[in-house]
């Protein structure tokens, strides 16, 4: 990896056999066991607000056999590795089943039993080598561990080399203002998205904030700090301006649920055309494709799976009198917007259908009124190739190994939405160096994006 998580692995022993009995590990570690001439497969995921890593035992052992549960269980076995602390701090770990670690030959933690993951932790010093010796009863067999280092984390320092430039790009506006909805728990990740935009996508005349009321003090803070340039809109202003728009029952749900604020900031506030985007992008390349084609289209967005029935179904779009509706695709992550000067009959649109803050399925709700709102004007659904959406088509090398700096499948845009471990705060600072290093020949992909399915 080539990203500092602040510990090593450094070897693995062949899993030998254990003596066990109720559930209980009896015999002794056999530290000295052959080691592997591979590594066990890591994954790498944020716990606790850092990055660490993941070992799943029965993924690395199963091989191609077809099995009848889980698979590469190794019931009544154990491992031995080994890995060398290179900051000091608390080192935080989670097993499936238990086990016993030594530090530097001297056992410092014994867990004997069978369980679930557990968490544990351990006090290390830089250079200390700590060795796991873990074992498995049944069922799952898993392993993960973090570093805590000592003192708080500055993950907005990965950012702030890059504020001068962000702030010099902003003077010279190509392109319609952006907005941004964030509930601040994820500034750094936040401020990477628009750093992003403006560094290697395009320039907004204006960046707007909103969702202030959810902000920590912290939150706020950091905010501020990262994004001095942005204009924070408060949520009594855009309250009021829902309300002017589209009545004082929108008002009233915009304020319960956060999907149906973040709908209206599209359509109801000021400046009306603009681009909408999540906090948990990152732009690797410009965006000119989409620009152009914001021209002559009213909507231009990145691809969802094809929602369309469900969203006629759920705001009264007549596919009978109209046909299939052609924005079922409309994904709310990052899209550019036009509402038309009067916007009357997008507010009786929007009354129809009741807010509702135990509906879970508010993508209809957000996604949904937009895709029939604009159903019947100029439209462009963008091609995923190039604004990629991880949740359906993956990510090559995974979050942690795609090749940010060189994009060598020549992404546009790629959107963490949607995913179980979906990156923080820790991620975006360890990702911030090579997403927004310089581009030596920005907008090259466009050549690429000619032989893309439109």
């Amino acid at each position: 990896m080539k990203y500092s998580i602040g510990f090593r692995f450094c070897s693995c022993s062949w899993p030998r056999p254990v003596h066990y009995e109720n559930g209980v590990w009896l015999s002794q570690p056999e530290w000295d066991a052959p080691e592997m001439p591979d590594l066990p497969q890591l994954r790498y995921e944020e716990m606790e607000g850092r990055v660490g890593v993941v070992i799943d035992w029965c993924e690395f052992f199963r091989g191609n056999f077809l099995t009848f549960s889980t698979g590469g269980e190794m019931r009544g076995f154990h491992v031995a590795f080994r890995i060398r602390i290179e900051q000091t701090g608390t080192f935080v770990f989670w097993d499936d089943d238990g086990s016993i670690v030594r530090r530097d030959g001297v056992v410092v933690h014994e867990d004997r039993r069978g369980h679930p993951l557990e968490r544990h932790s351990i006090e290390v010093r830089e250079g200390d080598l700590l060795e796991f010796a873990q074992w498995q009863d049944i069922l799952q067999w898993a392993w993960k561990g973090c570093l805590q280092p000592a003192g708080a984390p500055a993950f907005a320092d990965a950012l702030l080399p890059y504020l001068p430039r962000v702030r010099e790009r902003l003077l010279a506006p190509n392109g319609p203002a952006l907005k941004m909805m964030t509930n601040g728990s994820h500034a750094v990740r936040a401020a990477l998205s628009v750093y992003s935009m403006v560094l290697n996508g395009y320039s907004p005349a204006r960046v707007l904030l909103y969702g202030e009321h959810q902000w920590t003090p912290e939150g706020r803070q950091s905010l501020a700090e990262l994004m001095p340039f942005a204009e924070v809109v408060t949520t009594d202003r855009a309250l009021s301006e829902f309300e002017k728009a589209a009545g004082p029952a929108i008002r009233l749900g915009a304020a319960a649920c956060w999907w149906v604020f973040k709908a209206c900031i599209a359509v109801y506030c000021a400046p009306r055309i603009s681009c909408l985007m999540d906090d948990d992008f990152v732009i690797l390349d410009d965006v000119s494709d989409a620009l152009r084609e914001f021209e002559t289209h009213d909507l231009v967005y990145c691809r969802d799976c094809d929602y369309g029935e469900p969203y006629a179904r759920g705001w009264g779009y007549s596919t009978r009198k109209h046909g299939p509706l052609p924005t079922g695709e409309f994904n709310a992550g990052l899209y550019w917007v036009r509402p038309p000067e009067d916007t009357a009959e997008f507010a009786r649109l929007m009354r129809r259908r009741k807010v509702d803050v135990k509906d879970w399925l508010f993508h209809i709700w957000e996604q949904g009124f937009i895709a029939v709102a604009f159903a019947r004007l100029p439209t462009f659904g963008l091609p995923s190739q190039r604004y990629l959406f991880p949740r359906f088509d993956g990510l090559p090398g995974d979050v942690f190994g795609y090749d940010y700096v060189n994009n060598p499948c020549g992404f546009a845009s790629i959107h963490f939405g949607g995913m179980g471990n979906k990156p923080g705060d820790a991620t975006a600072a360890m990702l911030a160096a090579d997403v927004l290093a310089p581009r030596t020949s920005l907008g090259t992909s466009q050549l690429m994006a000619t032989n893309i399915r439109r």
